[in-house]
């Protein structure tokens, strides 16, 4: 079991200085992946190289580095056209990040650029999904994973050590909190095969949010000061958590 833990960063400022002393501040935690969420800017002319380099090679000086600019159907802060989305992933991905954030939705002729700069810059990618309403019946969270896999290897044709090296996040909204189980299981399920990453958002979801570790997913995620989803833990207090209940 890892208890492995990302520090999601919404980059709000324009000024490179404020956010490098943000990323030092999240550093300071030592977590194992920092994202950094860049739908969160006004001015998106600010996301270039000059810009993304200094901060990938702070975050990577210390742990592994995530970027993502988060479509506004799934949660993103920024209501653009796809294509205007895919030159920033573009951008983003030639910064050289360990993850970009891609959502398993995105239009088949996007996403296809995307993998194959990605492949090209050798930047892993994490194909995520969320649900800002409801969770999804195990039969039916456990199709969509593979059957996004099985569309990487035909379609695409991914060769099978990139599909077990890349990761696949489906995140829900916990209604109850029975609901929490589902992601739990579909770890436990999943995880022997491939990276998964899921669990529950919402007040109702924290339950998996601290124990999805335990069943498998490659991750959990926490925030520095504000978060970047409902019902996100301070790693303070997933820390806490997790020493409370795992630590023997």
């Amino acid at each position: 079991m890892n208890n492995r833990i990302c520090i999601s960063i919404p980059i709000i400022s324009e000024k490179l200085r404020v956010n490098l002393k943000v990323i030092k501040k999240a550093l300071k935690a030592d977590p194992d992946f920092v994202e950094l969420r860049f739908d969160y800017l006004t001015d998106l002319t600010t996301i270039n190289q000059h810009f993304l380099i200094p901060l990938v090679e702070l975050t990577k000086s210390h742990c592994l580095c995530i970027f993502t600019f988060r479509r506004f159907k799934e949660g993103g802060k920024s209501e653009i056209e796809e294509l205007m989305r895919l030159e920033i992933l573009k951008e983003l991905i030639k910064a050289k990040p360990d993850y970009l954030d891609i959502e398993m939705e995105t239009e088949e002729f996007i996403l296809s650029q995307i993998i194959s700069l990605a492949i090209d810059e050798k930047v892993n990618l994490l194909f995520s999904h969320h649900d800002f309403h409801k969770t999804s019946p195990l039969n039916e969270a456990q199709s969509r994973i593979k059957l996004f896999i099985h569309k990487l290897k035909d379609k695409f044709k991914i060769d099978m050590n990139l599909v077990e090296i890349w990761i696949y996040k489906l995140i829900f909204t916990a209604e109850t909190f029975n609901d929490n189980l589902i992601p739990l299981n579909l770890c436990d399920k999943l995880c022997d095969k491939y990276n998964i990453v899921s669990f529950c958002m919402g007040k109702k979801g924290t339950f998996s949010r601290i124990f999805c570790t335990k069943f498998g997913s490659f991750l959990s995620y926490a925030s520095l000061a504000t978060e970047t989803a409902p019902g996100q833990l301070k790693i303070e207090k997933i820390r806490k958590y997790h020493k409370l209940f795992f630590d023997p």
